[in-house]
């Protein structure tokens, strides 16, 4: 499960979500700000389903000041 705090000063509410995978790995069904940022539904997150040892997943959020 993955989440994210943003630094102080940035605006990510409306922000945009991209994750890219590689070696096998996969990346979330549905990329949510709602699960990924603080403020949402507690205990929630983004969940990788395949994440072998060898994967590489990159989830990129995009946050204006």
């Amino acid at each position: 499960m993955v989440r994210d705090i943003p630094s102080p000063g940035l605006n990510c509410l409306g922000g945009q979500l991209s994750c890219n995978a590689t070696n096998s790995a996969a990346c979330p069904g549905v990329l949510s700000l709602q699960s990924f940022l603080p403020g949402g539904t507690p205990g929630i997150g983004l969940v990788i389903p395949t994440f072998p040892s060898d994967g590489i997943v990159t989830i990129t959020l995009s946050c204006g000041f």
